[in-house]
């Protein structure tokens, strides 16, 4: 019997479905540039998340909805090259 966690095994997903990332970085303000640099013209919704106790970082969550796993991995690469994200998951 196979596991969700097993390794040689992926989990289904049936798409198109909504897909949640965080979003992490140190300027709130960059938020809509990133979000035009890597979803264009794509439909979302964004909330903000937390705040870091310093205040020096601050995280949202984005979900957008994504036909496939290729354009699921693509956007979530875009984001994680993206000069002004420190983070994604």
């Amino acid at each position: 019997m196979n596991s969700l966690f097993d390794n040689t095994d992926k989990p289904h997903i049936d798409y198109p479905l909504s897909w949640q990332y965080k979003l992490i970085l140190q300027n709130e303000e960059l938020i809509e540039i990133i979000i035009e640099d890597v979803l264009e013209d794509k439909k979302y919704t964004l909330k903000p998340s937390k705040v870091s106790k310093k205040k020096k970082y601050i995280s949202f969550n984005i979900a957008v909805i994504v036909n496939d796993e290729k354009e699921r991995l693509s956007i979530f690469n875009g984001f994680k090259n993206h000069q002004y994200i420190s983070f994604v998951f």
